[in-house]
């Protein structure tokens, strides 16, 4: 079903189950805004103050950040695809699928990254679950590097109450330090800006899957994403960030849980595809 106007004026594409199951996806970056469940409410966290603007992110939810992660590059910060319009490329009764392309983007951002690509997001609903998966394609005739995060916010109740884990074999660049350390616990509630990268076994290029649980008072969310996506950022910017369209005391209200490809940059060769997904459930 398409709707507009439902928030900022943009074009809004939304899926819902017989279970009550609902997702609502802005094609302005294409990006989820909303996700929640019959018995659950809403799990994404979306800004109160979260505004629609030309060349502006949307705060909250799960925006897209490619190809481009935050200052890793020449790119504004996380790049173009989370400002972008999106456009529906196909849907059914529990999956929407939207697209970008090379020829979507303005002169000025073809100037800044001249690459031929296929961009596409599938977001599948399921009765708890939602998964997210991102396809990347090379149609030019060099090979580009790339970043990329889904930009994941998760609602809860109060930040300083959540746990996360399942990090514990991850090394950690920490954003606010400037340091590189083995994996130390992790305590939410105040800002943290940190990548968790999982190396690979020794003599090997693959990743094992990540599994990770964030637990509140009353509600677990498993979060699983894949191989090819070997990074997680955790990121809440606390009380004193200043941030215009997140007022007040909303910080308390999410963290960030990003399934991202940061530490090693993607290599695709012409002709060559990527596929990377996050996907996220509710235990009952």
């Amino acid at each position: 079903m398409n709707l507009s106007s439902l928030f900022g004026g943009a074009t809004e594409y939304a899926l819902e189950l017989p279970t009550g199951d609902r997702v609502r996806v802005s094609a302005h970056g294409g990006q989820v805004l909303h996700w929640s469940v019959d018995d659950g409410g809403e799990l994404l966290y979306l800004s109160p103050d979260a505004v629609i603007a030309e060349g502006q992110a949307i705060r909250g939810g799960i925006p897209v950040c490619w190809p481009q992660f935050n200052l890793r590059g020449p790119l504004p910060k996380h790049g173009f695809a989370r400002n972008a319009l999106w456009r529906l490329h196909g849907q059914d009764e529990t999956s929407l699928l939207l697209e970008l392309t090379s020829e979507d983007l303005t002169d000025e951002q073809r100037a800044a990254w001249p690459h031929a690509f296929q961009l596409r997001q599938k977001i599948d609903l399921a009765p708890g679950q939602l998964t997210v998966t991102l396809d990347v394609s090379n149609l030019g005739q060099t090979p580009f590097d790339f970043t990329t995060a889904l930009h994941t916010y998760l609602r809860v109740a109060d930040v300083a109450q959540a746990q996360l884990g399942g990090l514990e074999r991850t090394t950690v660049w920490d954003t606010q330090s400037q340091t590189r350390r083995a994996f130390q616990p992790l305590r939410l509630g105040a800002a943290v800006d940190r990548l968790h990268h999982v190396a690979p076994p020794a003599g090997d290029d693959t990743f094992a899957e990540l599994q990770l649980t964030l637990t509140t008072p009353g509600r677990t969310l498993t979060l699983r994403q894949s191989d090819t996506l070997p990074d997680v950022v955790v990121w809440n910017p606390g009380p004193d960030a200043g941030i215009v369209d997140l007022p007040g005391d909303e910080w308390r209200r999410f963290v960030c849980v990003e399934a991202a490809a940061v530490e090693r940059p993607v290599t695709l060769a012409p002709g060559a595809e990527w596929i990377g997904w996050q996907a996220m459930t509710l235990q009952r």
